[in-house]
């Protein structure tokens, strides 16, 4: 296991979520507000969930 997926492993380990896409994956689109847009329907799924308990 490379360096890089071992420190995912131990985010991951340690209660974190971890989002990796590749740059093929990513192709053209703007990294940057693709990090947004995930973090964004992440907070709102949070809240969401958060409300339903």
């Amino acid at each position: 296991m490379n360096l890089k997926d071992q420190t995912v492993q131990q985010l991951r380990d340690s209660g974190h979520v971890v989002i990796v896409w590749t740059p093929d994956e990513i192709g053209d689109a703007d990294g940057g507000v693709l990090e947004e847009v995930a973090i964004e329907r992440g907070n709102t799924y949070l809240e969401d969930f958060d409300e339903e308990e």
